[in-house]
């Protein structure tokens, strides 16, 4: 018997497998069987049991990653909602029962219309599986989840993409997002985006419109890197396409026409410019690394390139220069490694620090202070590093899917990881989860204001394809 609930003071409800049978309470005798599910399958697990405010329906969910309801009197299946993406562990009826709601396994609560099974809402908060949910008498919803936490919602209200805002773009996706320069925008943010096949662009964030950066014939942007300071960007593109240099001044300039030819940057043999990561050091110096794991560096005027003796391990995936301390870069791929810089144009030999992950890493961020690395996995785990020892320092409540972003808060309390399908905030003294974004598209990138004023990520909608499934949205934590 895998749930029981009361019919009426005389009558139980119990389910055993995909079968219910209403029993009599007194005497323990079967009174009736309810329809079983036409799709269910004899493995299937109805677990939890939930009986309309009126007593003329019942409501069951399981391990088929549905909810049925059933009419009592007739003990015929009157609605049957939509598959969900995973096992729903726990039902109710919301307020007089013209609503229910739905505790899945992949950390939604979901409300639907009880008589045509539309769904009307997402409220997603829980990290981890969702256990069950509750109505109150006000109408409020209570759950409770693997996170351990119990969180109260309004049913009327989607939070699928709470304090999300979306901003208009076209093209396929938003590969990678970074932060422009303060002045690029008239209200002080904005994004630079690469948005293939569309190129480079920044965003307003402020007034949601766009403008190009790259120029005709730059259309598929793969890497991008902002050196603030000096108001450059750097971009590596698809195939044998030179890593270009932009003049982000040019983005704010009254007058100013989109689009720019860039500078191309000439490589050295060896360091295949296709698919190269890019990143700037605090002194202005261009760093480019080949997906293979060759390294170059540019001095500050980007008049040559010097070969850096330290190969990677094939392959690289990503890379970025210590915000602080000495000059130093941490590369994530086939292994986690950190590699101490030449100062100037030296070229000396520096061996790398590879830190004990184990496994390949897919994402990774210093700490602003560079006092603490975290890098992200092909199997969602996410290990902090003190740079200097290689001696680990934490491990975050792990993912479900590879990680595919990474990034600290200014202050460096906070750290923010993203994978395919939601974006995570963990409180990094104490490594404790506080929220959870899903929002219901696929993200691949995110980026955190240097003043944390928003989170910005982007991705692509699994749902369409062609030139308006790229997405990118904004959270602004100051607003009310």
């Amino acid at each position: 018997i895998e749930s029981l609930a009361f019919v009426t003071a005389d009558t139980l409800a119990a389910s055993c497998g995909d079968l219910i049978v209403l029993v009599d309470a007194a005497t323990g005798g079967p009174v009736r069987e309810l329809e079983r599910p036409f799709e269910s399958n004899r493995n299937a697990v109805l677990g939890s049991l939930a009986v309309s405010p009126d007593g003329r329906r019942l409501l069951a969910c399981g391990t088929n990653a549905r909810a049925i309801l059933w009419d009592i009197e007739t003990g015929a299946i009157v609605t049957s909602l939509p598959a969900h993406p995973a096992w729903v562990q726990g039902c109710c009826f919301v307020g007089e029962g013209d609503h229910v709601a739905t505790a899945c396994r992949d950390g939604g609560i979901r409300v639907f219309d009880a008589r045509t099974g539309k769904a009307l809402a997402k409220l997603v908060g829980h990290v981890g599986r969702v256990w069950a949910v509750a109505c109150e008498p006000a109408g409020t919803l209570l759950s409770c989840g693997a996170d351990g936490t119990v969180r109260r919602w309004d049913p009327r209200d989607d939070l699928e993409t709470a304090g999300l805002r979306a901003l208009p773009v076209e093209g396929h996706e938003i590969l990678r997002v970074a932060e422009a320069p303060a002045s690029a925008a008239a209200g002080g943010g904005a994004l630079i985006v690469a948005n293939p096949p569309l190129g480079v662009r920044c965003v307003d964030i402020a007034a949601g419109s766009s403008r190009g950066v790259s120029g005709e014939g730059r259309s598929m942007p793969v890497e991008i890197a902002v050196d603030r300071a000096r108001r450059r960007l750097a971009v590596s593109w698809k195939l044998q396409s030179p890593v270009t240099v932009f003049d982000l001044a040019d983005v704010s300039s009254p007058g100013s026409t989109d689009d720019s030819a860039g500078l191309p940057i000439e490589l050295p043999p060896g360091c295949d410019p296709g698919y190269a990561i890019v990143g700037w050091t605090a002194r202005g110096e261009l760093l480019v690394c080949s997906r293979h794991g060759a390294i170059c560096m540019l001095q500050p005027d980007l008049s040559r390139a010097t070969p850096i003796d330290a190969m990677l391990d094939d392959p690289v995936n990503q890379m970025a220069v210590a915000p602080a301390g000495p000059a130093r870069v941490a590369a994530a791929g086939k292994g986690a490694v950190i590699i101490p810089l030449p100062a100037g144009s030296a070229a000396t030999t520096h061996k790398p620090m590879h830190l004990p992950i184990g496994e390949e890493s897919s994402a990774f961020a210093w700490s602003p202070d560079a006092t603490l690395v975290a890098f992200g996995t092909r199997t969602g785990r996410i290990l902090l590093f003190d740079p200097v020892t290689g001696a680990a320092r934490g491990q975050l409540v792990p993912h479900q899917r590879e990680v595919d972003a990474i990034a600290f808060s200014n202050d460096g309390r906070l750290l923010v990881t993203a994978d395919r399908e939601s974006v995570r905030i963990t409180e990094v003294p104490t490594l404790t989860t506080l929220d959870e974004i899903r929002p219901g598209w696929h993200l691949k990138s995110l980026r955190l204001a240097a003043d944390e004023a928003w989170l910005a990520i982007g991705g692509h909608d699994t749902n369409s394809d062609g030139p308006g499934s790229a997405r990118l949205a904004v959270m602004e934590f100051d607003r009310p």
